[in-house]
C-alpha cells in the first residue's frame, strides 16, 4: 500500500520483494569465523590446554578466542601477561591497559625505573615501548615466529610463548611485583614556585 499526504492508501503495484540477505550478512559479520580467526581460536585453545595442564594457578580462563591476542591476569587492574600474534611476530608483553593514559604512563615507567633488574631477570633485553600518542603501553618480547598459519610450528610457538610467561613472572618477582604499581607515580616536571 502506498499513501501519500493525506490521499487514501492504494495498492503498490512496483513493489518487488526480495529474499532478505539481512540473517547472511550477521551471520558473516559475527557468527561465521574466517581462515585467519579459526587459526586464532584453535591455537589459542591449544595455548590455554597448555596453561591450564602446567600452569592452572595462571588463570581461570577456559575459553578461546578469535581474536589476535590473548590475554591472562597479573592480578594488577589494566595490566595484563598479553600473548600476542603482531606485524613483528608472536610476542608475549606486560601490557598496560587502562583507559587512563596517566595510570598506564606512571606504571610503565616505575618498571622502566628498576629496566636492568627486570631485564636480568627476563634474561634478555625487551622493547619498552610507551606508545606515543596512545593511551597503552608495553613492555615486550618478541620470537623469530611469525605467522598463527604456521600450524607445524604451534608446537614450538606454545612452548616459546609460555617460556616467555614464565621469564615475565620471574621478571615482576625480581622488582617486588605488580603491587607496586597499584596508584600512578608522578612523573617529574617542574618545581613548584613557592
Amino acid at each position: 500500500m502506498v499513501q501519500t499526504d493525506h490521499s487514501t492508501p492504494a495498492p503498490n503495484s512496483d513493489l518487488v520483494t526480495q529474499p532478505s540477505n539481512l540473517r547472511k550478512q550477521v551471520k558473516t559479520g559475527t557468527g561465521a569465523l574466517t581462515e585467519r580467526s579459526k587459526l586464532y581460536w584453535d591455537f589459542w585453545e591449544q595455548f590455554l590446554d597448555r596453561v591450564g595442564t602446567e600452569h592452572p594457578g595462571w588463570t581461570k580462563r577456559k575459553t578461546s578466542t578469535r581474536a589476535s591476542r590473548l590475554n591472562l591476569p597479573t592480578g594488577t587492574s589494566a595490566v595484563a601477561y598479553s600473548t600476542a600474534f603482531t606485524q613483528q611476530g608472536l610476542s608475549v608483553q606486560l601490557y598496560f591497559s587502562s583507559p587512563d593514559a596517566r595510570l598506564n604512563s606512571g606504571r610503565f615507567d616505575a618498571l622502566r625505573e628498576v629496566k636492568e633488574e627486570f631485564e636480568r631477570a627476563l634474561g634478555r633485553s625487551a622493547d619498552w615501548d610507551d606508545k606515543p600518542g596512545r593511551k597503552t603501553a608495553a613492555i615486550c618480547v618478541t620470537s623469530q615466529f611469525g605467522n598463527v598459519a604456521d600450524v607445524d610450528l604451534w608446537p614450538a610457538m606454545l612452548d616459546w610463548a609460555l617460556d616467555q610467561h614464565v621469564r615475565f613472572r620471574l621478571a615482576v618477582e625480581a622488582v617486588d611485583g605488580l603491587g607496586r604499581l597499584k596508584e600512578p607515580r608522578p612523573r617529574m616536571g617542574y618545581a613548584e614556585a613557592g
